[in-house]
């Protein structure tokens, strides 16, 4: 399976807009961003961007527990 072009998925949360970039390669999405990190995991039964936007939520979350945020 060939990867995907790189595509662009954004979430608000808290009144704020995060955005970040989202491939397919091998059945595994991967979501990067560059303040909050890379995250991955299989492509099950969402859609790429619903589940690209789902790991976005994770990354953003990881960052607000992070004590440098605090």
């Amino acid at each position: 399976m060939k990867q995907t072009p790189h595509q662009k998925g954004t979430v608000e949360q808290e009144g704020k807009t995060y955005s970040a970039t989202y491939w397919i390669e091998r059945g595994i999405v991967t979501v990067s961003s560059f303040d909050l990190g890379q995250k991955s995991t299989q492509l099950g039964g969402m859609t790429p961007l619903t589940l690209a936007q789902l790991l976005l939520h994770e990354l953003i979350a990881k960052s607000l527990r992070s004590p440098s945020n605090r």
